[in-house]
């Protein structure tokens, strides 16, 4: 039986189209034609990740045999209100996918297809498949040096520092975030909180992201400039993964309700100074995190700052090969497009 599925670009217009069903507490499960001509050509293989809101399998194209991601999301879910947040978790994930079609960077993960499907009421974003994880699972499972570390967290400034270039901000950077593709790439992922900054010095009031990666200001409740927010998280992220535990005895948090995180990870990201262990690291790598992680975010460093510390001048070579194939590969699509576009054209030209 061929399923009603469409290609859909999803926005807030389009809330009020979704279709309705009780919204039960059910992961996202999906299941497809055997018809090869089906629209959605993808084969579920297995569940690689869940989350509140949706479920990440490993899919397989039937017809290409290329490997890819894809998050899905049931609308009943999607359709939720809950009681700390009165706006629909459709709302973020619409936000999400419009972002990632607009931004195209070597390191942020791009966005592949988006399906409606409509029999299952579910809603699947297919993105390319990242072969080691996330970065921490990767750092826990593989232990790499800190010269592969400096490769993936250049790549993730860089990402940043082009966002925010555009006003972006990304609100909840962490490593579970950080999509590691091989031992010299990584592609930052779920721009699900990220905002557009309008206008780009505009402060903002709530809070994103777990309370472990949140600057003070955030947990201190204050009106605060998202930017600095950013380099913060990406300063806790890095030493987590170099020392392997959170600053500040943000690990006394462990194992406790929501709650009771935010109260003990305030108090002790207020009371705590910054203690860096000792190491063999690049002291290069280290001025990054005490940077980073100055408690006044006016002396916190930009991404634009950050990617030239030294630390980082022998990922320069790779980068600019990642670049220039990056750049190859977009002029090929997009002539590859024009000359689609033309011949459907012209195929309508005739049928006329």
């Amino acid at each position: 039986m061929e399923q009603n599925i469409t290609k859909t670009e999803v926005n807030n217009e389009e809330e009020e189209a979704l279709p309705e069903e009780d919204a039960e507490e059910q992961e996202a499960e999906y299941y497809y034609s055997d018809d090869e001509n089906n629209v959605f050509e993808y084969r579920f293989a297995e569940m690689i990740g869940k989350g509140s809101q949706s479920s990440v399998y490993s899919v397989i194209n039937r017809r290409t045999g290329e490997k890819a991601a894809a998050k899905v999301y049931r609308y009943a879910m999607l359709q939720r209100r809950t009681l700390d947040n009165d706006e629909p978790p459709l709302v973020s994930v619409a936000n999400e996918i419009k972002l990632m079609a607009e931004i195209q960077h070597p390191y942020i993960i791009p966005l592949t297809e988006v399906i409606d499907d409509q029999v299952a009421g579910q809603l699947v974003i297919l993105m390319p498949f990242a072969k080691y994880g996330d970065l921490q699972s990767y750092v826990d499972d593989h232990k790499p040096s800190e010269k592969a570390l400096s490769v993936f967290f250049y790549q993730i400034a860089d990402a940043v520092k082009f966002i925010h270039s555009r006003n972006i901000v990304h609100r909840d950077l962490k490593p579970e975030n950080i999509l590691v593709f091989s031992e010299e790439r990584v592609m930052l992922s779920d721009f699900s909180v990220s905002t557009v900054l309008e206008p780009p010095d505009v402060m903002l009031s709530e809070s994103k992201g777990p309370p472990a990666y949140l600057s003070p200001e955030e947990l201190n409740g204050e009106d605060y400039y998202p930017k600095p927010a950013d380099v913060w998280a990406f300063g806790v992220a890095l030493y987590k993964c170099l020392f392997g535990y959170f600053p500040f005895n943000i690990d006394k948090g462990k194992g406790q309700s929501e709650a009771s995180t935010f109260v003990i990870v305030t108090n002790l990201v207020n009371s705590e100074e910054l203690v860096i262990p000792e190491n063999k690291f690049d002291q290069n790598a280290i001025e990054i995190i005490k940077s980073a992680l100055q408690k006044d975010p006016s002396k916190r460093p930009t991404f634009e700052e950050i990617v030239l510390n030294p630390w980082f001048d022998h990922v320069r070579e790779l980068d600019k090969k990642i670049k220039e194939e990056f750049e190859e590969e977009k002029k090929k699509k997009s002539e590859n497009e024009n000359k689609n576009e033309n011949e459907n054209q012209n195929d309508n030209e005739n049928e006329n």
